[in-house]
């Protein structure tokens, strides 16, 4: 997708008033380049900085640019720290947050004190609390219920995987 200049992507308003999502560069594992992609490109890294992965600036599945800044005008606010978990425009996983989900129940797999029945649970329970559906708060019990019983270096090791794509209200939920 081609970078726009500020002027025809956000317009001008009395020569100095930019409005609309900047594009956020992101790498494969999660981490946030730049949320400003569009305005300033000379921010842009092939690779992350971080973790040597590539980079990307839209979805993989529809090709619409990932949501950065947020320009509102000559207010300005801090940038997100944090990239999103999944498209705007598709409702699609971001890879990185696909990654986090397949490591987190991988982590769920390979704990001993988890029966089958526990880890489909969990599984299920994963989906509702990434996506906040209707069934997050269920998924929230069931999950600490399996964390207890997973013991603290499951639940230490689940928190460092979801980090980044449960929403701060279902990790205060979780983990206090």
């Amino acid at each position: 997708m081609p970078l726009m200049s500020p002027e025809s992507r956000f317009g001008r308003f009395g020569g100095r008033e930019w409005h609309g999502y900047d594009t956020a560069q992101v790498c494969l594992n999660g981490h946030v380049i730049t949320q400003f992609a569009g305005t300033r490109p000379e921010r842009l890294k092939k690779f992350c900085d971080k973790c040597g992965a590539e980079t990307i600036i839209a979805c993989p599945k529809c090709s619409k640019s990932i949501q950065g800044y947020h320009h509102t005008g000559s207010v300005h606010g801090p940038p997100r720290k944090e990239a999103p978990a999944f498209c705007h425009e598709s409702g699609t996983a971001f890879p990185w947050t696909e990654a986090q989900i397949a490591a987190a129940q991988r982590l769920a797999d390979e704990t001993a004190e988890f029966t089958p029945e526990d880890r489909e649970q969990f599984r299920q329970s994963l989906n509702d609390m990434v996506k906040q559906t209707p069934s997050t708060p269920l998924a929230v019990n069931r999950s600490k219920k399996l964390l207890l019983k997973g013991g603290r270096l499951v639940s230490d090791g689940l928190r460092d995987i979801l980090v980044d794509v449960l929403s701060e209200a279902v990790k205060k939920q979780i983990w206090g």
